[in-house]
């Protein structure tokens, strides 16, 4: 019972923490801010983690874990169409990207070199799995053309959406990150679908904002 206690509680922190790194970045979230944010002291912060180090791992793992990119962790299990999935993960990326703070990524890289290329891979992989999946729902389903490889259109829109966060060709304060991924998003839309699929993707969004358009 003591060691399941432990665990949930150590859940709970990790969390919460999770929250904290994406929104205010790793490097500026002291262990100080973190025991406040949760109402602990640091000396108790400290039974369920070594240090910083341990805890940023942790908290990194659990990301993983989640899947927590584009919302693929969402939808498993869903009876949803191709489309609809499009809708879900277009849904839940914009949200995230609306409150990403991206010294995470920078923080990541730089203090945790190796934690970094492990998150990226996983993450690489998460991505590449879900678009893979759902080109093939999509082509099943007649929502999307076939006369192209899955494979390498999934590893170009990975590419194209790993490099929507590290690129620096756009202009500081140029665009939002999430008008840049609105119209990466809509561009790979365009390519791989069907005029059906593309109007039932936009009547689907447009239900949920009304003022919102893709084009």
């Amino acid at each position: 019972m003591y060691v399941c206690a432990m665990n949930e509680k150590l859940n709970e922190i990790v969390a919460k923490v999770s929250e904290l790194y994406f929104k205010f970045g790793i490097k500026s979230v002291t262990m100080d801010d973190v025991a406040k944010s949760i109402g602990i002291s640091k000396k108790t912060l400290y039974l369920y983690v070594n240090d910083k180090s341990d805890l940023v791992e942790k908290v990194i793992r659990y990301s993983m874990r989640r899947k927590e990119i584009h919302g693929i962790d969402t939808l498993d299990g869903k009876p949803l169409n191709a489309i609809e999935k499009m809708v879900e993960v277009y849904k839940s990326s914009l949200a995230m990207l609306n409150k990403i703070n991206l010294s995470v990524e920078y923080d990541l890289e730089k203090y945790y070199p190796s934690l970094y290329q492990e998150f990226k891979l996983k993450r690489r992989e998460n991505i590449y799995k879900a678009i893979a999946g759902n080109l093939e729902q999509g082509i099943e389903e007649g929502f999307f053309y076939n006369d192209y490889n899955i494979d390498i259109v999934s590893k170009l829109h990975v590419s194209r959406i790993e490099n929507l966060i590290e690129t620096d060709i756009f202009e500081k304060d140029e665009y939002s990150l999430s008008e840049i991924f609105k119209q990466m998003f809509y561009y790979h839309l365009r390519a791989i679908s069907k005029d059906r699929a593309i109007k039932y993707f936009e009547e689907r969004v447009e239900a949920l904002n009304p003022d919102y358009k893709l084009k």
